[in-house]
């Protein structure tokens, strides 16, 4: 969440990559252990940290010309971040001469 709120970089498929990294390394965790609360507790909360930071990272540099990075926005579409990543559509306008 906070990648995706201050890197100008992330996007949506580094979103999802750091949500699936996030919640799989606890999970292997916690089958490797064979238990519900994986110790030491430090370890068991950096870890995923660090794995879905690197995930969102790596998958949102490598995803950059397939899904560009968009403008924080609020739900009523007003920009908040980043204006300069907004990408203008030409779609239904006349050609200017």
């Amino acid at each position: 969440l906070i990648l995706g709120v201050y890197w100008k970089k992330a996007n949506e498929y580094g979103a999802v990559a750091g949500m699936i990294a996030g919640a799989a390394v606890p999970l292997f965790m916690m089958i490797s252990q064979g238990t519900m609360f994986p110790g030491p507790e430090w370890v068991a909360t950096l870890i995923p940290l660090a794995a879905s930071a690197l995930a969102t990272v790596a998958v949102s540099l490598a995803t950059q010309s397939n899904c560009p990075p968009k403008p924080l926005k609020t739900i009523d579409g007003e920009i908040i971040k980043w204006p300069e990543l907004e990408v203008k559509s030409n779609v239904g306008q006349a050609p200017s001469l």
